[in-house]
Order: structure tokens, then sequence, then C-alpha cells
């Protein structure tokens, strides 16, 4: 079997890979700013709160938060998996998101309803990087439906 050389794939990566890193925004029509404080993802039909809080909570006062919450006359709001928020970051740098969407990225961690497997009194959080912490940590909260 003759192997074939994995130059021309290298040299087409190096063309690609720049245009992904630098990528600070999403593609055009990924999201639609609903004007109610709501911002709709169209990729993945997830209708997000568009600030962040500037209170923190801890993780079980994070998921009564949501719960509670009423925002563009909708009230069944939930604290997001670690999964759905990393569709918010840039795939290529977790620390970029499209901040002419969402604002300036949070100062703390966002926390996630994914409780840590091995430890379930930790929780993943995500911020620079996905992380998990112990769930009396307090942290802000973006809520999603």
């Amino acid at each position: 079997m003759r192997l074939r050389p994995i130059v021309p794939v290298l040299i087409a990566l190096g063309a690609v890979l720049p245009a992904l890193v630098s990528r600070a925004v999403a593609p055009p029509g990924q999201y639609t700013v609903n004007g109610n404080g709501t911002v709709t993802d169209n990729r993945t039909g997830l209708i997000w709160q568009q600030t962040a809080t500037t209170t923190t909570y801890t993780h079980a006062n994070a998921i009564t938060y949501c719960a509670n919450l009423t925002l563009g006359s909708n009230s069944n709001w939930r604290l997001p998996e670690i999964n759905e928020l990393q569709s918010l970051f840039d795939v290529c740098d977790a620390t970029r998101y499209d901040s002419t969407v969402f604002g300036a990225a949070p100062a703390t961690s966002l926390w996630s309803n994914t409780s840590y497997a091995l430890d379930t009194t930790q929780a993943w959080s995500l911020n620079n990087n996905s992380y998990y912490q112990p769930k009396t940590s307090l942290l802000v909260v973006r809520c999603v439906r």
C-alpha cells in the first residue's frame, strides 16, 4: 500500500486555520437580537438571556434565579448545560465570543447545570475554559430557554 503525501493537506490546513482562529464574532445570521433582553441562536434554536448577571450566585441559587426569571415575556428559563454554554464561545479560543451580541465577557465564570460526574458537589463552569468548581462558589449566570 502506497501512502499519499500529506503535504497538500497541511498546506490546505495552513490556509484554513488562520481564518478559524481569527474569528471573534459569530458567522452572519447566527444570532438574532430580539430587542427584549434576549438573543436567539439560529444555529441551535436556543434563546439566551442577552446579558449575564452582575450579581454572583451559588449553584443552587443560580438554578433558582433562572427558574424565577421572566424575560422577553417568557418565564420558562433554566440554567444551561455546559455544552450549551460552550456553543456561545469561539471553538478555537474559548476566551472569545460575540461581544457585539452579548456585550463584554463576564469577569467571572458562568455556571452551568452540569454536575461534575466524579464529585456531584461540583459543577462545570465556563470562562476562559470549561472547568468544575464547588457548587458553593459564587459565579454569574446567563439563562437559556
